[in-house]
């Protein structure tokens, strides 16, 4: 029978004399469950030959069993009964000191090398004190501490009270000496002596005389069990079973046969051939008991990648002999609910339901807030706490939510830092990631794989540089001909106007126009929709809410829009097919990107021209692109037509010179250094996606809908207690932000376009 998931049910029993965590929670019984939960995680992630291992679990569960002794103040419980706010209420630097001593106790009983002691004793303290925040660099953070604050935190002690959660907590099984408020003087003095001074001193030299990620992938992986338990149980004051979601081979191949019905025979044949050529090669990786970690999947656009790299994943899930997660990744959110639609029918079809959050989780802003089991329904912070750690069996995410956990410094990202581990990981459309950390990233992936028993699957139209791995399928399906891309009749055409004019458009062809800024995609919508007055013409950008975006991609595919103006955001992976596609001049993997939303289920011959529009002052492609890639790709491919079978040996031509010619290793090798120093503050600068203007969330009153939502918003912003504005503000998250559109700051005073209307006074900015 289904049930509310609940919380904090002896709310009105907990006995006010008592140390609490929470409201209504004993501090005894949080720390024990925390401890507890910190060292599982650790023990699932950590692989059984991890040097040190005992060290570590046992570390972990030390920084739980005291991550919130801080907490013992009168100012934190006058907090948690009153409400009060204020810096004496803060608890983080307070635990650390307990940790601090507490670790080292341990540690130095131990027989480890000291280098590896010092920084397993700086980790503990280092974790605990940045338990409530994004990491910073190590040593720094250390260091920053206001003592006369402390001093008056531990006068507000009750030794009594504290003495009762360490028995409870039973620490003498740790730390024998007696622990009140004279021990933490004594401890907060010793925070001011060399032989602190020392360990973080000695803790420096070691980071940087460091040459591998092992540092990092500690101090994450301690980060990241600590924040997830306490996150969890906080919310939840106990831990969820995910089920093994495994979706078996017949089940994938009678999907993909009900599909096969609306694609062209030549192209069903071929997505066949690719997709038992990748199960044979997994097979046979199987066989040789998977020695390598990182595979690749390069195919051309339309043949299937997204079910071939599902099922490859499954195949190696039943091997493995172990609950293995799947993480799908994908570049932007326009893909997102397409590709999770393919794994949801997958799943009902072998469950015979709906699936739940437990078996498949989509993890992006527009997803949904609520996380559901067959078991219980959860509330908002319940769900957003479990939603947030990926509890799931196959979680479908973004590019930003992948790789900012892979690399970061943000809690928020870390919280799920130890779910990379044990699983497989698939990256579609790779290309899709910033050039200049291509290095960086294929680096941090082949390691982060190695360090904690993952896989990886990088998915791609074309290969990129630098993801090395064995391929699944061979390069025989490069002989794919459904398009030509013509790039000498309109490459030099003088004017959009012109072009628009002269442009032929037969009535019984679709036909697709790729613009590289919005500005210029909306000049030329309003040019064409002069041409032809009478005919629907379709538009995408960033600038139009998610929701009319998702209804005209959806209209585009069921082919009720002959006509459709865009953006690059059709580019990666949209799974649309016009017959005829216009490409305004770019670098060569963008065009080649463009051209696989001609004619992909092969039915036709398809047609695509390249352009180069431009304003008063240049090109529209330099204000986005780089002049070098641009160059490069008008040498090769300038005043030609290519047909379809011979792109890849441009590409490849292209990916060369890129290589040769632009500084592809400059950022990744500057920002790798940082990671092994653990120079967090570095880390922040690293973005898959990055917005050079300041950019503002604008929310577009598009309908009645959207009236209500804003009203509804308002109302929320007025609730005095932040929690509670939080949690309601969540529950319309994602609907509200299906109106929300992100513009230039310094346009918001006039930002007024068609198709869609903006108030720009309001507006509704949650970041």
């Amino acid at each position: 029978m289904r049930k509310n998931a609940k919380v904090k049910e002896q709310t009105n029993t907990v006995s006010t004399e008592k140390l609490c965590s929470h409201k209504g929670r004993l501090l005894q019984d949080h720390l024990l469950n925390v401890a507890i939960r910190t060292k599982e995680i650790l023990n699932q992630v950590l692989p059984s030959d991890c040097q040190h291992r005992e060290a570590i679990l046992n570390t972990g569960y030390l920084i739980g069993l005291t991550h919130d002794l801080g907490k013992s103040t009168q100012y934190f419980q006058d907090h948690l009964n009153e409400g009060e706010q204020g810096v004496l209420t803060h608890h983080s630097i307070l635990s650390s000191i307990f940790t601090l001593h507490i670790v080292s106790t341990y540690l130095d009983k131990q027989n480890l090398p000291e280098d590896f002691k010092t920084i397993l004793k700086a980790l503990a303290m280092f974790t605990v004190k940045k338990h409530h925040s994004d990491l910073s660099e190590v040593t720094k953070a250390l260091m920053q501490f206001d003592s006369d604050l402390i001093e008056t935190q531990i006068q507000s002690v009750d030794n009594e009270k504290l003495q009762e959660v360490l028995d409870a907590i039973n620490i003498s099984q740790w730390y024998t000496g007696e622990i009140n408020t004279d021990t933490l003087r004594e401890w907060l003095k010793n925070l001011q002596s060399d032989q602190f001074l020392d360990l973080v001193l000695d803790t420096k030299h070691i980071l940087y005389e460091s040459d591998n990620l092992n540092y990092y992938f500690l101090s994450n992986i301690l980060f990241s069990a600590l924040v997830n338990a306490d996150t969890v149980d906080a919310a939840l004051e106990t831990t969820i079973d995910i089920p093994d979601c495994l979706v078996q081979k017949s089940t994938i191949e009678q999907y993909q046969a009900k599909i096969a019905t609306c694609k062209s025979e030549p192209l069903v044949m071929m997505r066949q051939q690719a997709y038992q050529e990748a199960i044979n090669s997994i097979n046979q990786q199987i066989q040789q008991g998977l020695p390598n970690r990182l595979l690749t999947l390069t195919l051309p656009t339309g043949l299937g990648k997204t079910i071939t790299s599902f099922a490859v994943a499954n195949r190696m899930k039943t091997a493995l002999g172990k609950q293995y997660k799947i993480i799908y990744a994908v570049p932007f959110i326009n893909i997102i609910e397409q590709n999770a639609d393919v794994f949801e029918n997958l799943i009902k079809e072998q469950y015979s339901k709906e699936p739940t959050s437990d078996l498949l989780l989509l993890h992006y802003h527009l997803g949904d807030i609520y996380y559901k089991t067959d078991e219980a329904d959860y509330d908002v912070q319940q769900s957003t706490a479990l939603i947030e750690t990926w509890n799931s069996s196959v979680i479908v995410t973004t590019f930003v939510q992948l790789m900012h956990t892979l690399i970061s410094n943000s809690k928020s990202m870390l919280l799920k830092y130890n779910k990379l581990a044990n699983s497989i990981i698939i990256l579609d459309e790779a290309q899709a990631l910033p050039l200049e950390y291509w290095k960086l990233i294929s680096s941090m992936l082949s390691k982060t794989l190695e360090a904690f028993n993952s896989y990886a699957i990088v998915m791609t139209a074309t290969k990129p540089l630098y993801f090395d791995g064995v391929p699944l399928v061979s390069n025989r399906y490069d002989t794919l001909n459904r398009y030509t891309i013509d790039t000498n009749t309109y490459i030099d055409v003088a004017s959009m106007e012109q072009f628009i004019n002269t442009f032929p458009i037969e009535c019984d062809k679709t036909y697709l126009f790729v613009l590289n800024t919005i500005r210029e995609a909306e000049i030329f919508y309003d040019l064409l929709q002069k041409r032809i007055p009478k005919e629907k013409v379709g538009f995408l950008s960033s600038h139009v809410i998610p929701k009319q975006r998702r209804e005209t991609i959806k209209e585009a595919k069921e082919g009720n829009i002959q006509f459709l103006v865009s953006t690059q955001v059709v580019e990666a992976g949209v799974d649309l097919d016009f017959d005829v596609v216009v490409r305004d001049f770019a670098p060569m993997e963008a065009i080649v990107q463009s051209a696989g939303r001609c004619n992909r289920n092969g039915t036709k011959e398809g047609q695509v021209y390249i352009t180069r529009f431009k304003d008063s002052s240049s090109y529209f492609a330099h204000y986005i692109y780089s002049d070098v890639l641009l160059q490069m790709t008008y040498r090769l491919i300038a005043n030609r037509t290519i047909e379809e079978k011979d792109v890849k040996h441009i590409f490849d031509q292209y990916m060369q010179k890129v290589k040769y010619y632009k500084d592809t290793d400059t950022a990744s090798d500057k920002l790798y250094e940082s990671i092994i120093k653990l120079k967090y503050e570095d880390i922040y600068n690293f973005q898959v996606i990055k917005n050079e203007t300041p950019q503002v969330d604008v929310f577009v009153e598009a309908d009645e809908d959207a009236k209500k939502l804003w009203e509804q918003a308002v109302e929320i912003m007025n609730i005095e207690n932040a929690l509670e504005r939080k949690n309601k503000f969540k529950e319309i998250k994602k609907d509200f932000y299906n109106y929300v559109i992100s513009v230039p700051e310094k346009e918001i005073s006039n930002f007024v376009s068609e198709p869609y209307i903006v108030n720009p006074y309001r507006y509704f900015n949650n970041s």
